[in-house]
């Protein structure tokens, strides 16, 4: 039994679930997002003991823990959905404690950075094969409505073949000392910002676009740069990391795709827009400077905008639903009731993002070779 979308109680199955970490990623996000997903929040857990409690009472948990192991022992659990911090050194937790969960018997959510070396998803992917349990990560720019329509627009035939991906991010590459102490066991803050954030860009190319075979950067003095991805298939995609710049369109990213039919989509902020120019009027065919009006076409004949309004109280107006929280934690609870595995934020997707973070290593101006999977 649930509630619906327009509040009503339904007969429709749910997961049983806990959540682990009650910080402010959680509270803003994940657990705004439990009433509209199909689960059941059956408890807490936090170190803080009086937060985990205060957490559960807050949005209708029956119990709260500071252990997750006595949770899951306890409480007969789907799933749990984790939400920490980094450890001491600013390596993600995740590893460690997906697979504890998975060995234990649950499937799992994860936030987004999976994992600081490709080695560490590769012990979560292990354990995910051994148990058969499910871990998705909250990829969440990949989940995306906005993302979700640019990917539908670029598969249609009318699109053509999309061949070029362009993503602008407001961000700052590390140098490579910054990623050598990372490397030595540091909490090196610039390369722990640069791993927590790239996830964002290069889960849009993995779903848009797929797994690159090679990649070469370039680093300005400041810290802003430009890293290429160049595809078998003969597509190329580039990351622009726009450090010191001014946002883009009261965001943070801009995605462009173009194809080879004279399209090109473009995701800014809240809008995707379809450019495309206007045909010409039926019967008439001018030659390039000899077409006295643009003005030509009716309507579906030429460039289309979606940007949502924000003044009805819908659903779709909501954080939750525009920024992917609500798709990939239902996306999560439907892999788990129909016994799949997620169809985006996959572990392998969280191997190739991790993978393609240690490539910066090598560092700028030479061209690398990159694995597609362990």
């Amino acid at each position: 039994m649930r509630i619906d979308f327009k509040g009503k109680i339904v007969d429709e199955p749910t997961i049983r679930i806990g959540h682990i970490g009650c910080g402010s990623h959680s509270f803003r996000n994940l657990f705004a997002t439990y009433q509209f997903v199909p689960v059941e929040l059956a408890a807490t857990c936090d170190l803080d003991e009086a937060k985990a409690k205060f957490y559960a009472r807050q949005f209708g948990a029956p119990a709260a823990y500071t252990d997750y192991r006595a949770m899951i022992e306890k409480e007969k659990l789907d799933a749990v959905v984790v939400c920490v911090n980094f450890d001491k050194r600013g390596r993600p937790l995740y590893p460690r404690i997906a697979t504890e969960c998975m060995n234990m018997g649950v499937n799992v959510f994860i936030e987004k950075p999976p994992a600081a070396t490709a080695a560490e998803v590769e012990l979560m992917m292990k354990a995910s094969d051994e148990t058969g349990k499910i871990v998705l990560c909250g990829l969440k720019r990949a989940f995306f409505q906005m993302t979700t329509k640019a990917k539908k627009l670029i598969d249609a035939p009318e699109f053509g073949e999309p061949m070029t991906l362009l993503l602008q991010r407001e961000e700052r590459i590390p140098t490579m000392a910054e990623m050598a102490d990372y490397r030595a066991g540091n909490p090196n803050t610039p390369t722990i910002r640069f791993l927590d954030h790239f996830c964002h860009p290069a889960s849009v190319m993995l779903y848009l676009f797929g797994m690159p075979q090679r990649m070469i950067y370039h680093r300005a003095a400041h810290g802003s740069g430009v890293a290429t991805y160049e595809y078998d298939n003969g597509r190329v995609a580039s990351m622009s990391f726009t450090h010191g710049g001014s946002g883009v369109a009261g965001g943070v990213e801009r995605v462009t795709v173009i194809g080879t039919k004279y399209r090109t989509v473009v995701v800014e902020n809240c809008r995707v827009i379809c450019f495309q120019g206007p045909v010409s009027d039926p019967g008439v065919h001018e030659s390039y400077g000899a077409k006295p009006s643009y003005f030509t076409g009716d309507i579906g004949t030429t460039t289309a905008l979606w940007e949502p309004e924000f003044q009805l109280g819908q659903l779709y107006s909501k954080g939750v639903f525009l920024l992917g929280y609500y798709d990939e934690l239902l996306e999560f609870a439907r892999a788990i009731m129909e016994k799949r595995q997620p169809t985006r934020g996959t572990l392998e997707q969280c191997w190739q993002i991790t993978h393609m973070f240690e490539q910066f290593n090598q560092g700028p101006s030479r061209m690398i070779e990159l694995r597609t999977r362990p």
